[in-house]
């Protein structure tokens, strides 16, 4: 009788990963008796080397039928999909390495002879790589001062780092490194970054290393530190604040600071104050009511310039009509103030003319002698003023003023809030899921404000993400998550309780940004997140992993705001 048996089918879940003890995998194959007696399966296992005896190197076990073990006939095959829970590892000379798949199983050669013990080896588990331990690398405290006073232009960090029990701390895979930008750029780049050694780092007091490079006084600077084993890594970042200075006057007369180095240049003069000014008894020539555009200096919350334009107009304002008046500006984002006057004769009879607002009633004895209304038109285009002038209405005098604060839709913001969508796209805007639950949940009912309405991902849906794609790249995002509603008719099954953040600039590759876990299954629970994200992302996705699938799933509400990134050559985008 022939011994002869085949391991097809192979295939593992995940498909590839690192492994260590104590981890479990899940390997599916299809094994074949081609011979021509029964065969009774012993174990599958997984070694170091092909050929090699199992044990006692690494190696996998697998229950599979309870205690009774399979038996296959000649010509039967039979599919398995089993947990592969690696055992203790023994000392290596290296710390990973691809195993080889086989099998050991009894026969009887010829009947009544007794059982013998055949093996049969598949190959490698090309996606599997064994590794001895964690190493868990961890940086517990790193931070970042001016050196070698608190007004140098040089940084001494200090870092502490530590590795799991057991792990070998001079093994070559260790590294540790430190990068910088300054504060405002949006990328660390290649070319500032610094080694620091390992072996010192995790000393029991840690280490301390004077960075190459200079670090002008009038800007801050954020370092981001990453020890790691080629396996595993850890991040940590700190901050290196503006030196201090009482006064400091730029070279060449070109910026004056209080508080801190001036960051003024030749081609832009500044001066600056590194704290709230308070001025007892006030500022004189600041404010300006000229007739034509004006830079206030001022920026709205969304960190656009302000401006500041006035005006008059002296002629007739037509009755029962809309009386525009080019304003002669670009167009404008957001309209802050307007302020419109008329200047007619009051109503109670005294002399002379009277600057009104424009809304103002001028009556007497209920008779109503002026109702103007007005707002500002086009803005997205060609702005104008248009005063409405009720129809029948007595305007006197043939005088207008006004004064608007607005900012410019060229202008980019610094922070952005995510608007309120009427559509999948819209604003800017394009929102997307891996599934809905039905025309009643449509995908922007996540972004409208309304917890009533909600997105709800299917049941069957093995993905379970929504993600927005927003006209900037924002950093530190926060974002708050709301779910559904009571009155919405969700069920407390399907509340969104944990799950993760991951952004993407291009809605292909996604890097995961932050994690939430624990939320209530309470109707109309808000959780807010602080994601501390350093590089900007333009697309957001929110992927929930609780509930699972089986169970519908979506979010009442999701509101995301954050830092914009400066804008490079070619957009931003």
């Amino acid at each position: 009788m022939a011994f002869s048996v085949q391991i097809t089918n192979v295939s593992t879940t995940p498909a590839s990963g690192i492994i260590v003890a104590g981890e479990t995998f899940q390997l599916q194959c299809t094994i074949q008796n081609n011979g021509t007696s029964p065969i009774q399966l012993s174990t599958l296992f997984v070694r170091r080397v092909s050929g090699e005896n199992p044990a006692p190197f690494i190696y996998f076990f697998a229950e599979t039928a309870g205690d009774v073990p399979p038996v296959l006939a000649p010509g039967a095959s039979q599919a398995f999909s089993m947990a592969c829970t690696m055992a203790a590892p023994v000392s290596l000379t290296e710390r990973t390495f691809v195993p080889y798949l086989g099998l050991q199983c009894y026969y009887e050669p010829v009947e009544g002879s007794g059982l013998f013990l055949g093996e049969v080896e598949y190959g490698q588990l090309t996606g599997i790589t064994v590794l001895d331990m964690r190493y868990e690398p961890r940086i517990e405290t790193f931070s970042a001062a001016r050196y070698p006073t608190e007004e140098g232009a040089q940084t001494q960090i200090s870092i502490r780092c530590t590795l799991a029990e057991g792990a070998n701390s001079a093994s070559e895979g260790l590294y540790l490194n430190v990068q910088w930008r300054e504060e405002g750029d949006g990328e660390f780049q290649e070319t500032n970054q610094a080694a620091i050694a390992v072996a010192q780092a995790l000393a029991q007091a840690g280490t301390t290393a004077v960075l190459a490079g200079t670090f002008e006084q009038g800007k801050a600077y954020v370092f981001r530190a990453t020890f790691g084993d080629g396996f595993d890594s850890a991040f940590a970042q700190t901050r290196l604040a503006k030196s201090f200075a009482n006064l400091h006057l730029a070279g060449s007369g070109y910026g004056v600071a209080m508080g801190q180095y001036s960051t003024g240049t030749q081609a832009e003069p500044r001066f600056e104050c590194a704290y709230p000014a308070l001025f007892y008894a006030g500022i004189q020539g600041v404010t300006n009511h000229a007739a034509a555009e004006v830079a206030t200096g001022g920026r709205w919350v969304d960190g656009r310039p302000i401006y500041k334009l006035s005006g008059m107009y002296a002629g007739t304002l037509t009755n029962g009509a809309q009386n525009n008046f080019p304003l002669g500006i670009a167009p404008i984002h957001t309209v802050i103030r307007a302020d419109v006057f008329t200047r007619g004769a009051p109503a109670d009879g005294s002399s002379g003319y009277w600057w009104f607002p424009a809304t103002y009633n001028n009556a007497t004895s209920g008779n109503v002698n002026y109702s103007i209304s007005y707002l500002i038109n086009n803005c997205h285009s060609d702005p104008s003023l248009r005063v409405i002038v009720s129809s029948g209405m007595d305007v006197r005098g043939r005088q207008l003023a006004y004064c608007i604060e607005y900012t410019k839709a060229a202008d980019a913001p610094a922070y952005y809030y995510l608007p309120y969508l009427t559509a999948d796209s819209d604003q800017e805007c394009v929102a997307s899921a891996s599934a809905i639950s039905g025309y009643l949940h449509p995908v922007y009912m996540a972004f409208d404000g309304d917890v009533e309405s909600y997105w709800a991902t299917s049941a069957t849906d093995a993905e379970r993400w929504i993600q927005v794609q927003m006209p900037y790249k924002l950093k530190n995002m926060i974002v708050t998550l709301t779910s559904p509603s009571a009155s919405s008719g969700a069920q407390a099954g399907h509340m969104p309780v944990a799950g993760t953040f991951q952004g993407s600039n291009d809605g292909t590759a996604w890097t995961q940004i932050g994690t939430f876990a624990g939320r209530s299954t309470d109707a109309g629970t808000v959780t807010e997140h602080a994601l501390g994200n350093v590089a900007a992302y333009k697309y957001l996705r929110v992927q929930v992993t609780q509930p699972g699938t089986g169970m519908m799933t979506g979010f009442g509400d999701i509101r995301i705001q954050g830092e914009v990134e400066a804008e490079a050559a070619g957009g931003n985008a």
